[in-house]
């Protein structure tokens, strides 16, 4: 993932390119909380408890290899994930543009070469 994210900062991007791909990068912790978490709506209030067992997660996380037991947890409000989800959206679209530009300026090469 980081030659991915280093060859793809390494392009000549736009600067209004540049801001999608920080705010890739601001959401990615909300994107893997979901992905990688168990999340569990809280029964009384609008928030979720978002739970990993996974010592790969709880290390990427807090730098550190858990203690024998340990869970990480998070709690995530839903109008946070809201807000996040209509931000995320908007990346999604200038990804589907920016991708098909950046398409054309590196073509792939033929099959048969």
């Amino acid at each position: 993932m980081a030659q991915t994210e280093e060859a793809v900062q390494s392009l000549d991007w736009s600067e209004q390119n540049r801001e999608g791909l920080k705010k890739i990068e601001a959401f990615r912790g909300i994107r893997n909380m979901l992905a990688h978490f168990v999340p569990r709506r809280f029964p009384n209030d609008d928030a979720l408890a978002c739970l990993a067992i996974s010592a790969k997660d709880f290390e990427r996380q807090l730098g550190r290899k858990p203690e024998s037991g340990a869970i990480l947890t998070a709690v995530l409000d839903i109008e946070q994930l809201k807000g996040a989800i209509r931000h995320i959206e908007n990346v999604q679209l200038w990804l589907a543009k920016v991708t098909s530009e950046v398409e054309l300026l590196y073509p792939r090469g033929r099959a048969d070469a």
